[in-house]
C-alpha cells in the first residue's frame, strides 16, 4: 500500500520535478546535480543510468555532457514527462523507461559504467533488493552515486522528525517497561518541542511528508555500503543546507535565500552533518 501511495504521490508532482526543483542554481536539486556533475568529470564517459531520473532534467544534463545517459522512473506519469522534455530538447526518443530500482531486469549484468540515484532511494522500504541490484548491474570499478535524506538533521529540525530521530534511537537506550517508559520519555520530548505536529504537509513537490521515507546516517552510512560491496571514494557532500531549523527560516524568509546560495560553497561543511537535508557519496564497485 505504501509504494502504492508513493506512486500517486509522483504522477501527482511529475511536472515539479522538471520545472520548479531546478528554476535556479541555487536549488537544492539543482545544486545536488552540480555536485554530480563535478564528480563525474574525473572519469571516461560510458553508459550511465539515471534511476529514478524524475522528469528528465537530469538525464538531459548528462547526455548534454557527453554521456550514453538513459533513466528509469517507476512513475508512469513522470515517464511519459520526462521523454516528452527530452524529446524536445534532445531529440531522442524513449530513452526513459519504466521501472524500479529493486527490479533491474532490463538491464544484463556488469552492464553499466555509472549508476545515479539522486533523491531516489529513501522512498523504497526494500533497499536490500535495490543495493543488490544496483551492485549487479555495475561493470566491476563501476561508479554508484546516490543521494539520501540526512537522518541526523531530524535533530535539527524541532519537529516531528526530532521525536522520530529520540524515538528511533535514543528511546531504546532507556531501562525500564518498553512501553511504558516510551510514552513517558515520548510525552516529555513533545513537551520541549514546541511544533512536535509540524510540518503538516510539505510544499514545492517535496514527498517528505506526504509518503513514508526511510533516511540515512552519513556516519555509518561507508560501513553499510561496504556491507554491500561498495567502497566509499568521497567525503560526503552536502545539500539542502540551513543556517536555521526549518520552522524558524519560515519566519525569516531571507534565511532560506542565504542557505540557497550558502549550499553549494558549504558541502564538506561539517556542519552539514546535522545542518544539511540530504548527503551524496561517490562509490565504486569492488573488485
Amino acid at each position: 500500500m505504501a509504494q502504492n501511495k508513493v506512486e500517486k504521490h509522483f504522477d501527482e508532482v511529475a511536472h515539479y520535478l522538471r520545472e520548479e526543483a531546478y528554476s535556479h542554481e541555487n536549488t537544492m536539486n539543482a545544486v545536488r546535480l552540480k555536485i554530480t556533475q563535478s564528480i563525474l568529470r574525473k572519469y571516461p564517459f560510458g553508459n550511465l543510468l539515471d534511476i529514478g531520473c524524475g522528469g528528465g532534467h537530469t538525464t538531459y544534463s548528462f547526455l548534454k555532457d557527453g554521456w550514453s545517459a538513459i533513466g528509469i522512473d517507476f512513475s508512469a506519469n513522470t515517464v511519459k514527462e520526462a521523454n516528452a522534455f527530452i524529446k524536445a530538447k534532445h531529440g531522442s526518443d524513449n530513452l526513459i523507461q519504466q521501472a524500479s530500482a529493486t527490479d533491474l531486469s532490463i538491464f544484463p549484468d556488469a552492464s553499466l559504467d555509472v549508476v545515479l540515484c539522486l533523491g531516489v532511494l529513501y522512498y523504497i522500504e526494500d533497499i536490500n533488493s535495490a543495493y543488490k541490484e544496483i551492485f549487479r548491474v555495475l561493470k566491476p570499478g563501476g561508479i554508484f552515486i546516490c543521494s539520501h535524506q540526512n537522518e541526523l538533521f531530524d535533530m535539527f529540525t524541532f519537529n516531528k522528525y526530532t521525536l522520530r530521530f529520540f524515538r528511533n534511537h535514543v528511546f531504546p537506550l532507556v531501562e525500564g517497561e518498553k512501553e511504558k517508559r516510551e510514552i513517558e520519555l515520548e510525552n516529555l520530548v513533545k513537551s520541549l518541542i514546541t511544533h512536535h505536529d509540524e510540518p503538516k504537509k510539505h510544499d514545492q513537490g517535496s514527498g517528505r511528508d506526504t509518503v513514508p521515507t526511510y533516511p540515512e546516517n552519513p556516519l555509518t552510512f561507508p560501513s553499510k555500503m561496504k556491507s554491500y560491496g561498495f567502497t566509499v571514494k568521497s567525503k560526503p557532500y552536502y545539500h539542502g543546507f540551513h543556517l536555521m531549523p526549518p520552522l524558524a527560516m519560515k519566519k525569516e524568509t531571507h534565511l532560506k535565500v542565504e542557505s540557497e546560495q550558502k549550499q553549494y560553497e558549504l558541502r564538506h561543511d561539517w556542519r552539514g552533518l546535522f545542518m544539511a537535508a540530504h548527503f551524496l557519496f561517490e562509490m565504486q564497485k569492488s573488485g
